[in-house]
């Protein structure tokens, strides 16, 4: 299915000057001034191109280049995108491109580009239309005592359109239930049936879904340490977790658990339990795990010449000891060090390429980030 995510923009009309004729004869009008696209989607993106009646349109084009004189590649020519792209002539003064599954390495400013018989008849129409391509992302609490209410929000790295709908899935299935409101889901009075892993997808792309979160339910506890009832299972013993978990008695009152490989599915509260002949004692509030990924957060474009940050995020606090390690696609930026940011002075063309982040903890244990792109756009100024 054909869907453009297009910002709701007005029309930019830009006015380019050369030789004699008027100024206002000449223009570019854009359907939008931004896109913000799902990876993986369709975009269109349109352009109409205005010029004096007396002069003859030679050809209409779509380049990444932001220049006014000279040659610039057509991207509808592009052998290294045949298949991907395509460009369409409306009518005699609008064209269009479209770029199916789209990724990060087509986040660019798209420039519509025309030429006449007019003496220096070549035109760019400026500032041309910035794309951005993004995934979803659900954040929420991923921890919920029975019977509080939770809000999950859909989240992407740009502003979508207005009018984007969007689906939520629990365990791959549609959700029917909660409240609504644009990009968020409002659940109330949760119960043990609503855990689960929880997904988000836009109307017309259901096949582009986000990675799931799981959101656990615990019981309301006492804050004091007296139990009833029955005897909590021990996971030292859970026949479900063997190997993945070591128990191990360091001296007469010290013990500890060992969890290895942790996923989502082990985000808890996780209690000591005591019993001898007479008692039976729990330790209140326990001990909370939470498991997180690491995320690169920047600004994804910016201009030769400017300066970037680069932070490496978590969604929960990592200890103190521990260190991050850069990388640029698969070069080694930096050493170990305890700042999780990279910045990035006076960037060049050279520096664009897709950015991860490793955290080592005091094990020794190691966390890979997702790739971010960051693209490098040079600077070009027009010329009559």
């Amino acid at each position: 299915m054909l869907r453009s995510f297009r910002a709701s923009l007005p029309l930019i009309l830009v006015i380019m000057t050369a030789g004699s004729d008027g100024q206002q004869d000449w223009g570019v009008n854009y359907s939008s001034s931004s896109v913000c696209a799902l990876k993986g989607s369709t975009v269109k993106i349109s352009c109409t191109v205005k010029y004096p009646h007396d002069h003859q349109l030679r050809s209409v084009y779509w380049t990444k280049h932001a220049v006014t004189d000279g040659e610039t590649p057509d991207l509808c020519s592009d052998p290294d995108k045949t298949g991907r792209v395509q460009c369409v002539r409306a009518d005699k003064d609008t064209s269009s491109i479209t770029l199916t599954a789209v990724t990060e390495a087509d986040k660019h400013i798209y420039y519509c580009r025309f030429t006449t018989d007019a003496e220096g008849g070549k035109w760019t129409g400026i500032p041309g239309v910035q794309l951005d391509v993004t995934d979803l992302q659900v954040e929420t609490q991923q921890t919920v005592v029975e019977g509080d209410s939770v809000t999950l929000s859909c989240k992407s790295s740009c502003s979508l359109p207005e009018e984007t709908t969007f689906i939520w899935y629990r365990n791959t299935k549609t959700i029917n239930k909660g409240i609504r409101t644009k990009n968020q889901l409002h659940l109330w009075s949760v119960s043990y049936y609503d855990a689960g892993d929880y997904q988000c997808a836009v109307g017309g792309n259901e096949h582009l879904i986000s990675p799931a979160v799981y959101v656990k339910l615990i019981q309301s506890v006492s804050t004091k340490p007296a139990v009833t009832g029955e005897e909590p299972p021990d996971l030292c013993t859970d026949p479900d977790k063997r190997g993945g978990i070591q128990c191990v008695r360091e001296d007469k009152d010290t013990f500890s658990i060992t969890l290895t490989a942790v996923t989502e599915a082990d985000k808890h509260i996780y209690y000591c339990r005591i019993t001898d002949t007479r008692f039976r004692w729990t330790g209140i509030p326990g001990a909370h795990l939470d498991v997180t990924g690491l995320q690169v957060e920047t600004k994804q474009c910016v201009k030769e010449g400017d300066s970037v940050t680069l932070s490496c995020k978590s969604s929960c606090s990592l200890p103190e000891e521990t260190t991050f390690i850069w990388y640029r696609n698969t070069e080694r930026l930096t050493g170990e060090t305890l700042n999780n940011q990279l910045h990035l002075q006076s960037v060049s063309r050279s520096d664009a390429g897709e950015y991860r982040c490793a955290a080592r903890g005091k094990a020794g244990e190691r966390l890979n980030s997702p790739s971010v792109y960051l693209s490098v756009e040079c600077e070009y100024k027009s010329t009559d």
